[in-house]
């Protein structure tokens, strides 16, 4: 518990930290580890020992609790003497061969403040542990904070570490899609929907059979649910008989800032294309009456993000959508597009 205790008034901006804050840290993000290493008793020695080495000490005029603990202490600010890189050298030495810590070297305060969790993957490393599990489930295991892993990637990045070293893997919060039977075809096609309500129109299409639209037979059907599909799309590696596919993916969203946004961000992850006969068909039914945005949707976005959507159109579409969004504040939802319109769209090939 001492380790976590001087991590956390490391971490702390503050000169004096009240004694509440310090155990309210350890109750929310360390339980177990406080519960496991001893509670309450436990952290009264920590903070004692802390004392004694000379890390804390007492605010005496704010008084105390109990008997033994101040209800704050003052930080004592470490000197700044070199510390000899052949000590740090040696130090490093004793860990696993794998973790490449040789930018501590010239960083004393930083391997200080990393150590305890350079301590946990080099245990794990020794013990050659192979069983597959959850990046939570083993960063549970290894730090008692399940996010730890996730969050501080950069740290295994430092050390030349993978979550495969740690036998562990990433999961991904999966989204809502309709798929087709389309055994014997040749291609598959990914729509992404922004919206709930235009998934739900196009999905009843699906079914009905009518599923071609600007000539493209679409496969999948995915709910993409705002801007979570930046961070959900790469549950499509789940989806086992997408593993060995080539697929096209498309984008349909809101002619507004935030969701040329989207698929801006998105193209950058993935190879997505916006789905051109839909946008064309909501700016050729609305343009010159778009709807100003609400004031929750006014915020101040820059033109940059969702610079890569504009690329995507020609010039002249791409002045319109200027026009509506930046010159006039206006949007045009996706919603603007009903079922009528999308059998419309898709009639050509004669499948409603």
């Amino acid at each position: 518990m001492k380790d976590l205790i001087e991590l956390f008034i490391e971490n702390n901006r503050n000169k004096t930290i009240s004694t509440d804050d310090i155990e309210s840290y350890l109750v929310r993000n360390h339980k177990l580890r406080y519960e496991r290493d001893g509670g309450f008793s436990s952290f009264v020695k920590s903070i004692e020992a802390l004392c004694n080495d000379g890390v804390l000490s007492p605010v005496t005029s704010r008084g105390k609790i109990g008997t033994k603990l101040f209800n704050a202490y003052r930080k004592i600010e470490k000197a700044t003497d070199p510390v000899d890189e052949a000590y740090i050298r040696m130090l490093l030495n004793g860990y696993h061969p794998k973790m490449a810590l040789l930018s501590y070297v010239k960083d004393y305060e930083g391997f200080i403040k990393d150590k305890p969790y350079l301590d946990e993957i080099n245990n794990f490393l020794q013990i050659g542990d192979t069983e597959v599990i959850s990046i939570n489930e083993r960063s549970f295991e290894l730090f008692y904070d399940e996010k730890w892993l996730d969050q501080n990637r950069g740290v295994l990045q430092r050390i030349s570490i993978t979550l495969d070293d740690l036998y562990c893997y990433p999961t991904y919060e999966p989204f809502f899609e309709y798929r087709r039977s389309s055994r014997g075809e040749s291609s598959y096609h990914i729509l992404i929907i922004e919206n709930k309500d235009t998934y739900y129109t196009i999905k009843r299409l699906f079914i009905e059979g009518a599923y071609i639209f600007g000539e493209v037979p679409f496969s999948m059907l995915i709910y993409g649910e705002g801007d979570k599909i930046l961070s959900s799309f790469s549950y499509i590696n789940e989806i086992e008989e997408l593993r060995d596919i080539d697929y096209r993916v498309y984008y349909f969203g809101d002619i507004d800032p935030k969701g040329m946004s989207i698929f801006s961000y998105l193209k950058k992850a993935i190879d997505v294309q916006p789905f051109l006969p839909f946008y064309i068909a909501l700016l050729s039914k609305y343009e010159f009456r778009e709807p100003p945005r609400r004031k929750k949707e006014q915020v101040k976005t820059k033109p940059s993000s969702y610079a890569t959507f504009l690329e995507c159109f020609d010039e002249s579409t791409r002045r319109s959508f200027i026009s509506i969004i930046e010159q006039k504040n206006g949007y045009l939802p996706q919603e603007g597009l009903n079922r009528k319109d999308f059998i419309r769209l898709s009639h050509s090939q004669g499948d409603v």
